[in-house]
């Protein structure tokens, strides 16, 4: 039981709209298929992430200050995930 729930939780997080992961690539086709342009989707998707990171900001600093074991944790899953979308393009070339 631990074990589905453990894949069930891995497949939902790999769902997610950040740039190495599979939900990323479902958005911007979805947004491909609605603006007919791959150079478009990506431009939206930039822009709504630009502006989430401008809200999560604060309230990433807030939980830092109120609660700082999971504020840390969350610090650290974004930089994990600023990390691979700036590093793993490079190692791949």
């Amino acid at each position: 039981m631990l074990l589905a729930l453990f894949n069930l939780a891995l497949g939902a997080f790999n769902l997610f709209p950040a740039y190495p992961l599979d939900g990323y690539k479902v958005v911007v086709g979805l947004l491909w298929s609605l603006t007919g342009s791959e150079g478009k989707a990506r431009k939206i998707l930039r822009r709504i992430g630009i502006g989430w990171a401008i809200v999560e900001l604060p309230a990433a600093l807030l939980l830092m200050i109120e609660r700082p074991l999971l504020g840390s944790v969350v610090v650290c899953a974004a930089l994990t995930i600023l990390a691979q979308k700036r590093v793993m393009p490079r190692l791949a070339r």
